[in-house]
């Protein structure tokens, strides 16, 4: 397939999935996103890093824009060796991309738009890149964080309610936005969005199932 023709008909989200010393990086965003637990506990979002496709951008320029811009880093995009579609239903597929570099991900999910919160569900298009972050990661304005993560934990966060200060103990980097509050260490961590669409791919017997981060390209 070609990629110009994927969500033509509709919202487009391009990211990167941010690889960093063998981990892999991802958003916590403003806290005004999070949700309180029955126990009273913070609840924060794990995100993507990514950001909606300008008119007549192609999927690889606008994930290559919102890389650079939301790390403040060097980003170098890669081809997956195997590239995955999620669809609307949950559904996944392997699907053969002609475009080179070819996403690790492609999805369609259903999502009202911020400013229309009690409309008509719509459909956003997504495409998702593994990409070397070549420095120290600086969080763009409107997270709070970022953080790097390995594929165990990633699993283990969706698995059972983790606390920041759990995945920090465990091995993960934390990379918080100087203008923001310190982050609660006794929040949880959920994974949502992009990464929750990766762990789909991986429950259902694909990809890190047998392609290891080791096997990537590391710089």
């Amino acid at each position: 397939m070609r990629l110009r023709d994927f969500g033509a008909d509709g919202q487009r989200f391009a990211g990167i999935i941010g690889l960093r010393r063998n981990k892999l990086l991802f958003t916590v965003p403003d806290p005004s996103y999070a949700q309180e637990a029955e126990n009273g506990a913070h609840v924060l979002p794990l995100w993507g890093i990514g950001g909606m496709c300008d008119a007549g951008e192609s999927w690889q320029d606008a994930a290559q824009r919102h890389g650079e811009a939301e790390t403040d880093c060097e980003v170098r995009l890669f081809s997956s060796r195997e590239t995955y579609y999620l669809n609307v239903k949950s559904d996944i597929f392997a699907v053969d991309v002609d475009d080179v570099p070819a996403p690790a991900l492609l999805y369609a999910a259903a999502y009202r738009p911020p400013d229309n919160p009690y409309g008509d569900l719509q459909t956003i298009y997504g495409a998702e890149y593994f990409a070397h972050v070549r420095g120290t990661p600086r969080p763009g304005e409107d997270a709070a964080a970022l953080i790097a993560l390995g594929q165990p934990l990633l699993v283990a966060a969706a698995q059972q309610p983790l606390t920041l200060d759990n995945l920090l103990q465990a091995g993960a980097e934390l990379f918080p936005n100087p203008d923001y509050p310190p982050l609660e260490p006794t929040a949880s961590i959920t994974p949502l969005g992009t990464p929750n669409f990766m762990l789909h791919v991986l429950d259902a017997g694909h990809w890190w199932q047998t392609l290891s981060l080791a096997d990537l390209p590391l710089l």
